[in-house]
């Protein structure tokens, strides 16, 4: 399980979600019966709060694609 934060109009709005995916730069998540596509830009964070093992490949693949490249 997730909390998917995001930037709505300037303000803040949290969802749970027990799935999310990353595709063609839009965050595409399952909130209650219903699909939602935010903005990756959007996106201000992404917490796994359940431990199961889809989701914890899952909150790496998106760590991965939002950390800036490193300087080293």
């Amino acid at each position: 399980m997730f909390v998917l934060s995001v930037l709505d109009n300037g303000d803040e709005r949290n969802f749970v979600t027990e799935e999310i995916r990353i595709l063609d730069g839009r965050a595409l998540a399952v909130i209650g019966e219903t699909s939602q596509s935010f903005e990756i830009d959007d996106v201000i964070d992404l917490v796994l709060v359940g431990n199961a093992p889809e989701a914890t490949s899952a909150a790496s693949h998106f760590a991965r694609q939002c950390q800036p490249p490193s300087d080293l």
